[in-house]
């Protein structure tokens, strides 16, 4: 800063000389000394026209853009704003920025459509976490294309932590975007039957090229009067699922009497028609049963025929091969079937099995055809039954039990697979895992990974570290423990919760680091303090450690952590600026008073200083060291105070003679030193004799400016007289103690008149005036 202000001055001195070679030499040398905000400053005021593309001005700029801090940088800005080089601050401004306000600040102080306007559109992605900050995003770049990557990247960033309603303001908010999957989404997403619809509003076309995959999906949420209304408001086409719906508009009595009536009205007027081809369904299979037994009549000519066919049998009329091709053809309903059952025992065979489940399979209630499996259990055919009965299963529990009756494998495949529709929640997950585990734990397979997506919601949304265990207990027989724990770590903010994370979890390929960043100073502090696993107590005392910035921290750590104890205390010691922070320290950390003591006594530099001092650290010993180091600061009248403020009474009058002896031999040797400059002299060896010597070289003042009168900044001719002949090396001269004598003028080698700087011992007057400061200087001292 010195130097700067020097060229400064040598700047307009060579302006006055139109020195243009001098300026430029004056400017790469002040660049080379800017190395902060402070000094760019005034490197800019001694050359205030500075062009755009000047050198030594981008030099500046890329090299501060490298070292300073946020703030700094853009004050710089400021300072040189369209320098060319600008762009490095810019870019040095984006790479230390790590949010969005941040982003804005930058873009609001740049030109418009500045060429860092695309990385920070890049940068700001990774701060989009939730709605908030996406909605912050769009705010901070509205003009997007239909198309662009970054609202494209927070889609797939985010689109599986929102729920449908967080997608449906999303994609307002990126209304000009048109994201891949979200009609599927949005979909998958419903909740009920209302969401399904607004869907198909949303996205007319997914109903026209997906009918099947949404009609099913909105079937799913029918489960009264009123969403199969709506359903069939919708969809109005005749499938299973239009008729599925249908049978939940005749759930009221009211309902179940019109149908009732109706149906006996036709039956009497003969008018039944075939219904064997309608849509092979569950519940419309239901109606067609009560179809057949309003129709009792024609069941009672069955069952009749049948038993007039078992009196023939018994009375020889007819063989039971001939009387058994009849029968089947009488064979309506499950007693029906049962009679023939028992009838035709010893020769049915699977064709007549088959025929007969075939006949009836659509005719009869569950009840019924779990009867009739039971009948027919010896034959093969008996499996379209089976298949049928799971089929009915309207639930996971349903499912579970059916699955339970049958334990072939074929059936356990069928109802494993069915069962999965039933699967949305933690706990049928939790079900279908203990009753069909064999296809649950077969990695990467469609249970696996239906289940493993509800139990990583479930972790993520788990609002406590024991609830988030109990589901790692019930899958880790399906799921790697290692996968799971990964979703769990966001919940760790606590020691008690790390405690029991790691007492169930393993620590394998573990990220400490980044558990222990979750949790606040004081929690931090708990478990470096005193934790189990070592391994992790070290972990968290480094992390204390490296963030602790107050004295309550560093005293934790001189109490706590004995391993860290001398780095801190140093740190506490070195912090200690003024008398102030001396007393700050020791109150927060009275352990280290002695030590702070010390440090204080450094600082003891004025009335108030004393006072604190003797307040916070005094004992008798320091009296008279902080009285003899004051006496020779302060005026009479505050000396006075002082020895009041530390109770000394005795050698008033004594130390009060000192003190004015000290300062009267201090200002005379003030006077004479400040015009007797000691300098440092360097330069190469042109001649010599026993006690002069002559150099080739330069002069700088010792604790003196630079403009002192004797400063030689460039080579000149200089005679030193009583050298030093320890400093003569290699014909090199290095030294300090010489004083200049005067300056003359001489002859060079040309003939031509040349300045002659002389420089000999110190003064006598300096030396005498320095020994009698000195000898007072030891009277006060033997006090």
């Amino acid at each position: 800063m010195i130097r700067l202000n020097e060229i400064k001055t040598e700047v307009k001195q060579a302006e006055e000389n139109f020195n243009r070679n001098k300026i430029i030499k004056l400017k790469k040398e002040a660049a080379e000394l800017v190395y902060n905000l402070e000094t760019a400053k005034l490197f800019k005021e001694i050359f205030p026209d500075l062009e755009d593309h000047d050198n030594q001005a981008e030099f500046v700029v890329e090299k501060l853009a490298k070292s300073l801090n946020e703030d700094d940088l853009y004050k710089l800005m400021k300072i040189y704003p369209n320098n060319y080089r600008i762009s490095n601050v810019h870019r040095a401004i984006l790479a230390k920025s790590d949010s969005l306000e941040d982003l804005a600040k930058l873009l609001s102080a740049v030109p418009k459509n500045n060429y860092v306007f695309h990385p920070a559109r890049s940068k700001a992605v990774k701060y989009v976490k939730d709605l908030k900050t996406a909605r912050d995003f769009k705010q901070l770049f509205p003009n997007l294309d239909d198309y662009n990557k970054e609202a494209r990247d927070i889609y797939r960033k985010l689109k599986n932590k929102l729920n449908r309603e967080e997608l449906i303001k999303l994609s307002e908010i990126f209304k000009s975007q048109s994201f891949n999957g979200l009609d599927d989404l949005l979909l998958k997403k419903s909740e009920n039957i209302d969401d399904v619809l607004d869907t198909i509003n949303r996205y007319p076309n997914f109903k026209r090229y997906s009918p099947d995959y949404v009609r099913k999906t909105a079937y799913n949420f029918v489960k009264d009067r009123t969403s199969a209304e709506k359903f069939l408001a919708e969809f109005t086409e005749d499938n299973q699922f239009t008729e599925r719906a249908k049978e939940y508009l005749k759930e009221s009595p009211s309902a179940k009497k019109e149908t009732f009536n109706k149906q006996k009205e036709i039956n009497k007027n003969s008018k039944i028609k075939d219904n064997s081809k309608l849509d092979n369904n569950n519940d419309y299979k239901e109606k067609n049963i009560v179809d057949k037994k309003l129709n009792g009549e024609k069941e009672k000519d069955g069952y009749a025929k049948m038993v007039e066919l078992e009196s023939d049998i018994i009375s020889g009329k007819r063989s039971e091969i001939t009387a058994k091709k009849e029968a089947v053809k009488y064979v309506d309903s499950f007693k029906t079937a049962d009679k023939f059952h028992n009838v035709f025992y010893k020769s049915i065979n699977n064709n007549d099995v088959d025929s007969i489940i075939n006949n009836l399979k659509d005719d009869l209630n569950t009840t019924e055809i779990k009867k009739l499996i039971t009948i027919f259990s010896d034959f093969p055919a008996v499996s379209t039954l089976i298949y049928e009965y799971l089929d009915r299963s309207k639930n996971l529990d349903q499912m579970i039990k059916a699955a339970k009756e049958f334990k072939d494998y074929k059936y356990q495949a069928t109802a494993g697979r069915k069962a999965l529709k039933y699967v949305n929640s933690l706990d049928s997950a939790v079900k279908y895992k203990n009753n069909f585990y064999e296809y649950a734990a077969r990695s990467n397979g469609p249970a696996n990974s239906q289940l493993y997506e509800i139990v990583k919601a479930n972790l993520n949304n788990s609002k406590s570290i024991d609830g988030a265990i109990k589901i790692t207990k019930d899958f880790r027989d399906v799921f790697s423990i290692i996968k799971m724990r990964e979703q769990v770590i966001s919940l760790v903010n606590t020691k008690d919760k790390l405690l029991k994370f790691v007492n169930y979890y393993p620590l394998e390929n573990l990220k400490i680091d980044k558990v222990l960043s979750q949790l606040s100073k004081t929690e931090l502090f708990e478990v470096a303090k005193n934790f189990k696993i070592n391994k992790i107590q070290s972990a968290a005392r480094q992390r204390y450690f490296n963030q602790s910035i107050s004295y309550l921290e560093y005293r934790n750590i001189i109490n706590y952590f004995p391993e860290y104890k001398n780095e801190t205390v140093n740190i506490v010691l070195n912090s200690i600026n003024n008398i102030d922070q001396a007393v700050k320290a020791k109150n927060a950390i009275p352990e280290l008073k002695t030590e702070i003591r010390k440090q204080a006594l450094d600082h003891v530099d004025d009335l108030y200083s004393a006072k604190l001092y003797n307040d916070n650290f005094l004992v008798n010993n320091d009296k008279l060291k902080v009285i003899k180091k004051l006496m020779k600061t302060l005026s009479h009248d505050d000396l006075e105070k002082l020895l009041d403020e530390y109770k000394v009474f005795t050698d008033r009058e004594k130390i009060y003679r000192l003190h004015q002896k000290y300062h009267k031999i201090n200002e005379q040797y003030i006077k004479i030193s400040s015009k007797n400059t000691e300098f440092n002299i360097q330069g190469q060896l042109k001649d010599r004799s026993e006690d002069v010597l002559y150099l080739r070289g330069r002069s700088s003042p010792v604790n003196a400016a630079l403009s002192t009168y004797g400063t030689l900044l460039d080579e000149s001719n200089i005679y030193i007289i009583n050298y030093n002949q320890d400093k003569l090396k290699d014909n090199f001269y290095l030294s300090k103690g010489h004083y200049l004598i005067e300056k003359r003028m001489g002859k060079n080698y040309f003939g031509q008149n040349v300045p002659v700087w002389i420089y000999g011992d110190k003064p006598e007057k300096l030396s005498k005036i320095e020994k009698r400061l000195s000898e007072i200087n030891e009277q006060i001292n033997r006090l």
